[in-house]
């Protein structure tokens, strides 16, 4: 029974943590996707629901 209610009034609550990196020339799919992964794991860090994008000079 508990299904067929949340059936009729279905709501969705969404919450993710993102990456992002911007590519360069030189970047192959692997540095970037790395670069992307290390920003993503600092969104989470941060608390997670978060967006982070990479900035090379506060990842070293």
């Amino acid at each position: 029974q508990d299904i067929r209610s949340l059936l009729k009034n279905p709501k969705l609550h969404v919450k993710a943590s993102v990456g992002v990196a911007q590519m360069e020339p030189e970047d192959t799919r692997e540095s970037l996707l790395e670069r992307a992964d290390q920003a993503l794991y600092q969104a989470k860090h941060q608390g997670k629901n978060k967006v982070v994008i990479y900035k090379q000079q506060s990842q070293r």
